[in-house]
């Protein structure tokens, strides 16, 4: 209806339970989340009647659970470094301790909350992951692009990570048409001539709230291990966090096959900066 608004909702204590691939987190005052078995729906419920908060926030996955480089067993990205590779301290915990799952790679999302007494009921696209380390991020990167779109019938998503005082840069790429993984890898820039994404900013303004230039979009460049080539185009339309160290747009994508039929769809990324390298276009 046109309101700006902001809730914080602390929780007196937490619990993490799991039971198979179901796990449940519990946090009296504030609510709980459940991702199920299957790893097909995640759900957030929201129990805080006395902030005027509750409701719930529910993704349906359309796509198959992974993790970040084409491995079943290992959530970890060591596998892009030579086992007996000398590694810096920012390094070891980059490529062995920041553990990445996407159990909801893409899907349908429905939103029901009341907030304050006023029904809140939308419904859209949905992305769930988790990561973990033992540091904050900021502590051991320069420079993060994390990017997500669901375009047609492509889920996709691609991240880009230059390490606090490495030069192995790094990237991801996730590429899933109609429930078929067409590139799910990991690898250091440069390295590959198939199998890798190459993830180009594009556009050039200046945000007043955070006193920096931003991107006004990527384009995600997939060429698959038989050769073939994808292109997509992610373009923010709306700024909703801008610190100098942290931006997240949402917005849209257009993309598909280089040469074959294109589609449109919701795309939403971040940039993380915390060396505040500067960012000219």
């Amino acid at each position: 209806n046109g309101t700006v608004f902001a809730y914080t909702i602390p929780a007196s204590s937490s619990s993490v339970t799991y039971q198979g691939e179901a796990v449940t987190g519990s946090w009296p005052g504030a609510g709980l989340f459940h991702n199920s078995a299957d790893l097909k729906t995640f759900t957030v419920a929201l129990d805080a009647p006395e902030l005027g908060v509750t409701g719930a926030l529910e993704i349906t996955s359309d796509g198959p659970s992974h993790f970040g480089c084409n491995t079943t067993s290992s959530a970890y990205f060591e596998s892009v470094v030579p086992a007996d590779a000398t590694l810096t301290e920012n390094e070891e915990i980059f490529f062995k301790q920041l553990g990445w799952a996407t159990s909801q790679p893409g899907g349908s999302a429905k939103v029901a909350v009341v907030l304050s007494g006023t029904p809140l009921v939308f419904s859209g696209k949905g992305y769930h992951d988790a990561n973990w380390m033992p540091r904050p991020i900021d502590a051991f990167m320069d420079d993060w692009y994390f990017l997500d779109a669901q375009v047609g019938p492509y889920d996709l998503s691609a991240v880009f990570s230059a390490i606090t005082g490495s030069t192995r840069d790094f990237n991801t790429g996730f590429l899933e048409h109609a429930g078929t993984i067409l590139q799910n890898q990991c690898s250091l820039a440069g390295t590959r001539t198939k199998d890798f994404v190459t993830i180009t900013p594009y556009g050039l303004a200046f945000d007043q709230p955070s006193g920096v230039n931003v991107m006004k979009g990527f384009v995600l460049d997939y060429t698959l291990p038989n050769g073939d080539e994808y292109r997509f185009n992610l373009t923010g339309q709306s700024l909703v966090l801008d610190t100098p160290i942290y931006h997240r747009w949402v917005g849209s994508a257009v993309g598909g096959k280089v040469g074959g039929e294109q589609f449109t769809g919701l795309a939403m990324y971040d940039w993380l900066n915390p060396s505040l390298r500067p960012y000219n276009g």
